[in-house]
């Protein structure tokens, strides 16, 4: 262990040379090298991580450089992983780096995660998330999950102590182009900072064994109101195939054609699935029944009109609106498209 590299870590209570030692001996792999995996790379390299793993498929362009830290203009056209490396080194020359400049796929998926301890993934579409996911949970190896939306960011642990894994918060792909990626919905660099760090810190939990690991709780993290809500997953599989399944369809309805429906007359059942404080600081006069409560009042949601379902901006209620799709066989229920931040 170098003499003064990691001296201000082990001034931490709980945390000793053992743990330093643990991250100095691990193997990490980061599957994506855009805004998330850019803090997270920084931050295991700078912890001490023995081995780091990366995968993208992609080259450094301009309008990665607002959010991806590692990279400076003279990257531009130059493959991510290649410079992420170059950078990992430069921070910590100790640190053994592999990377993989190609898209992981179900045909390479064991080659590149086989003998890592841990996975992270900042990958930015749902098929890779499916992917690494049924791996993890085949070879029990622990995934750090992370994802963003416009102003909002999540993170969890999945595949470790509960079992709880990805496909128990969204069992299915979502139907294409439903949730906009960062090109189509826009994303400001500090949100993937923040949730990128958040993702480093549950991996070295995870390693070091201090603290409290996010395992199978989904932590939903707020930019315009520097606000963080927590709630716990419930286990949605019995007997999971893995199989490839159709899409399911997620009927959308925007604020112009909820204000019609409201002028018509028609009766209709409006659900906020945001939690309570959201909730009293604006609402649209729907009824509250935060996300994590959904699946203990199934029995308050209409079948037989249309029911509009409601977040901050899409993403909470798309993943209710699948859940009740798919476990509770559902068809006349509409994502309000950009939730309340249309009229905010």
């Amino acid at each position: 262990m170098q003499s003064n590299r990691y001296q201000r870590p082990l001034k931490l209570p709980h945390f000793t040379k053992e743990s330093q030692e643990r991250l100095i001996n691990s193997r990490v792999l980061v599957v994506g090298c855009g805004g998330l995996g850019n803090p997270v790379l920084l931050y295991l390299a700078g912890a001490g991580i023995g081995t780091i793993g990366l995968v993208d498929s992609d080259v450094v362009q301009e309008e990665n450089l607002h959010r991806q830290i590692i990279f400076r203009e003279q990257d531009i056209a130059r493959k991510k992983t290649e410079v992420a490396a170059e950078q990992i080194q430069k921070l910590n020359s100790g640190c053994q780096v592999m990377s993989w400049s190609e898209r992981l796929c179900e045909s390479n998926v064991h080659q590149i995660c086989e003998n890592f301890d841990i996975i992270v993934d900042c990958s930015d579409n749902f098929e890779t998330r499916f992917i690494l996911d049924d791996y993890c949970a085949q070879q029990s190896i622990p995934l750090v999950y992370g994802a963003i939306y416009r102003y909002e960011g999540q993170i969890s642990v999945f595949n470790y102590h509960s079992g709880i894994r990805y496909r128990d918060l969204t069992a299915e792909k979502p139907a294409s182009g439903l949730i906009p990626d960062c090109e189509t919905g826009g994303v400001l660099g500090p949100l993937t900072g923040v949730i990128g760090s958040m993702q480093a810190a549950e991996v070295i939990k995870i390693i070091t064994g201090i603290g409290e690991v996010k395992d199978g709780k989904l932590v939903i993290y707020d930019l315009l109101l520097q606000d963080m809500l927590e709630f716990k997953i419930s286990k949605k599989r019995e007997h999971h195939q893995v199989e490839k399944q159709q899409d399911n369809m997620i009927k959308e309805i925007s604020r112009a054609e909820y204000e019609a429906l409201k002028d018509s007359g028609e009766d209709f059942q409006l659900i906020d699935v945001r939690e309570p404080d959201e909730f009293d600081r604006f609402n649209l006069g729907g009824e509250l029944i935060p996300m994590s409560d959904i699946p203990m009042n199934v029995q308050r949601i209409s079948r037989d009109k249309k029911v509009i379902v409601h977040c901050k901006a899409g993403m909470r209620s798309a993943t209710v609106i699948q859940y009740l799709m798919q476990e509770h066989h559902f068809d006349n229920l509409y994502n309000l498209k950009n939730g309340i931040m249309s009229w905010q």
